[in-house]
This record gives C-alpha cells, sequence and structure tokens, in this order.
C-alpha cells in the first residue's frame, strides 16, 4: 500500500490556493472540475509522492471543524525563516517549547485547519535541480519536452551572445541554450566522454510513451519490464536521448 492523498473541504478555493502554494510552497498538479458540483485541486511536494486535495463545493456550504481531525505536518529545513514569515503576515501561530526534542510551530490555514511545520533533522540537503544543454532549436526542444510533459511551462529566457530559457516545472527544469556553431551532434555511444541521457522519474510512463510515439518521436532501445521500475527511451530531434522511469509499487 502507499498513501494517495488527503482530502480537505475548503469555503474559498483561492484563498486556500495562496496559503498552500505561495506560503507552504505546494504546486498544482491536477485540477477536475465537477461541473457545477465542486473544484477538485491536488497539491503536492517535491517528492510528488503524495497528494492534498483541495475540495471546493460550488454552492456556498459551510463547514464544522471536526474535532477528530489533528492536523497535517510538513517539514522545512529553515524553520526560522518559516516562523519570521508567520510574524511579518501577523498570524497566529505556537511554537515548540525549548525543551522539546523536535522544533516546529503550528499555523491554520484559511479555513482554521491546524498545520505543524517541523523543521528538518539534517542539516544539508542536495537534489538535482536543473540540467543545461545547448541545442540547435530551443523552440523544437520545447515541443518534445512539451510533449512528454504537458504541465512544464516557460520559468525565464533571455539572450545575450546567445538565446536561452527556462522551461520546466516548479521545482526543476531544463536550461536550453541556442547553439552559435552550426554542426551535427556526433554521439560517442556510450564509449567517449560525454552525457549519455537525462533520466526523468514519471508516473505513468505508458502515457509519456503514447504522446511521444504519437508525435513521431524515435524510441531507442527497448528495455524488458523489471519488478521494480518501467523504462524507455526516445530520441529528440537534436539527437539527444531521454530515459523515463516508472517505479512501481511493491
Amino acid at each position: 500500500m502507499q498513501l494517495a492523498h488527503t482530502m480537505l473541504r475548503v469555503r474559498d478555493l483561492e484563498a486556500s490556493l495562496d496559503f498552500y502554494t505561495d506560503f507552504l510552497n505546494l504546486r498544482e498538479v491536477r485540477r477536475k472540475v465537477l461541473g457545477d458540483e465542486a473544484t477538485l485541486v491536488f497539491l503536492t511536494d517535491t517528492s510528488g509522492h503524495y497528494h492534498l486535495e483541495l475540495n471546493h463545493n460550488h454552492d456556498g456550504r459551510d463547514y464544522e471543524l471536526g474535532n477528530q481531525f489533528g492536523h497535517i505536518a510538513l517539514i522545512t529545513h529553515d524553520l526560522d525563516a518559516v516562523r519570521q514569515t508567520v510574524i511579518d503576515k501577523g498570524w497566529w501561530y505556537r511554537e515548540s517549547k525549548p525543551t522539546s526534542d523536535s522544533r516546529y510551530i503550528f499555523v491554520r490555514d484559511p479555513d482554521g485547519y491546524d498545520i505543524e511545520i517541523l523543521q528538518a533533522k539534517d542539516s544539508e540537503t542536495i537534489s538535482v535541480e536543473h540540467a543545461n544543454i545547448t541545442v540547435k532549436s530551443i523552440e523544437r526542444s520545447i515541443k518534445f519536452f512539451q510533449t512528454a510533459f504537458p504541465g512544464w511551462q516557460v520559468r525565464d529566457q533571455g539572450e545575450s551572445d546567445r538565446k536561452w530559457l527556462h522551461f520546466g516545472g516548479a521545482t526543476d527544469y531544463m536550461a536550453l541554450e541556442e547553439a552559435r556553431v552550426d554542426q551535427p551532434l556526433e554521439r560517442g555511444e556510450y564509449m567517449r566522454p560525454d552525457i549519455n541521457h537525462v533520466g526523468f522519474a514519471v508516473s505513468d510512463l505508458a502515457a509519456v510513451k503514447g504522446r511521444l510515439l504519437a508525435a513521431a518521436y524515435t524510441e531507442g532501445v527497448t528495455v524488458e519490464p523489471a519488478e521494480e521500475r518501467l523504462r524507455a527511451y526516445f530520441f529528440d530531434e537534436d539527437g539527444f536521448e531521454w530515459e523515463f522511469i516508472e517505479y512501481l509499487l511493491k
């Protein structure tokens, strides 16, 4: 079993999104409108493994907090900065006692739900934020990534001695620079020093493959399914190889 999501009923969807996305830095990954009945918005953290579902009913109904509900907890690597933000906003908060073996604060979202924010115990974290590649055509590369990941967007762009653009999600992206020398790509075939491929973890490999094949992108080597993961390789129009991995539940 794996936890999927927690659903909260909210009165004001935009106020709740301001709290959960702007303050808590969660990102919206999916939205579903159920006609005139309700709007469902799914949020996740940087891992993408667990979702918080905000359910906004369109009929304006009100809710009472159930005393059986406890709180939602998140981890931060800079609790002091979060605490200062809460103070600057003038929000109510409660913090851990100095004698506690963990540091945390409690705040409340716009509907009154208790949110605990814990200081991470590790002192240093490392994650891959972006990869930088030089391509023949940025527009052509965007087409490839947009096909694989329809939710990706342009984060930043500019032009100095060359055209460049950042394209991706909220916490990770591809930095694309347009080549100044028009020479064909000579791949090392995993023999010479080279970047062989970049891998992406995806939740639905079949969907990614279907979009890329429908857009006539070339599939690379076929890999037999394994117990713990599925993999597929595709080439973009510049000849770069990209790996897509779906990790399976045990």
